[in-house]
């Protein structure tokens, strides 16, 4: 079904909406991350070992208890991290290491 020039409009609004949310929200994610750092609190990426899964998912509900959405955020994106480097089989912080969808969207 072809879209009207007016849905066209609104999709290329929404888009440009959404990419304003998520550059807003990932720089407010980082933010808080340099402040944590600077408070002591590092090994979120555990170079030693594997993945805390039950501590960082114990943190991230007492976040969203809390309602500190940019801290859920930051750790979910963690799991996510995980989760992606366990699926690949290896560290895609890694230069060349990149999942090959990541160049779609220029992340």
């Amino acid at each position: 079904m072809r879209q009207t020039a007016a849905q066209n409009k609104a999709d290329a609004g929404e888009i440009i909406r959404l990419s304003r949310l998520v550059d807003k929200m990932a720089l407010s994610m980082k933010q808080r991350l340099f402040e944590k750092t600077k408070c002591g609190f590092v090994g979120w990426d555990n170079q030693t070992g594997d993945a805390d899964y039950d501590l960082t998912i114990e943190r991230m509900k007492k976040a969203f208890h809390e309602e500190e959405w940019i801290d859920v955020a930051n750790f979910a994106t963690f799991l996510w991290y995980e989760d992606w480097k366990r699926h690949l089989g290896r560290d895609f912080l890694n230069v060349g290491n990149e999942p090959e969808h990541f160049g779609v969207f220029g992340a």
